[in-house]
């Protein structure tokens, strides 16, 4: 292997942490947030979502779309569920 490479602890990432970076792509690169954190959490001691959360990545992270529409739904069925509406007399 060349001397001025090396090769790092596995970086887990999450699905979660995958969708939640599918909007914010656009915000900055995978590549600078990958070698931020192999700058600052070189032993891998900190997921990578705990990175993000307390980095300058973290202002930049909007919210899933699919999340936010599963969400939605989640809360349209409790509604349902713990609201139902009064059977009418027939």
């Amino acid at each position: 292997m060349p001397a001025d490479k090396r090769v790092a602890p596995l970086t887990i990432m999450t699905v979660q942490d995958l969708e939640n970076l599918e909007k914010s792509i656009g915000h900055f690169s995978l590549a600078d947030l990958l070698a931020s954190y192999t700058r600052e959490c070189p032993d891998r001691m900190r997921s990578l979502h705990n990175f993000i959360a307390f980095s300058e990545f973290g202002k930049m992270i909007e919210p899933s779309d699919f999340l936010f529409d599963a969400s939605i739904e989640a809360h349209d069925v409790l509604i349902r569920e713990f609201f139902p509406k009064e059977k009418l007399a027939t």
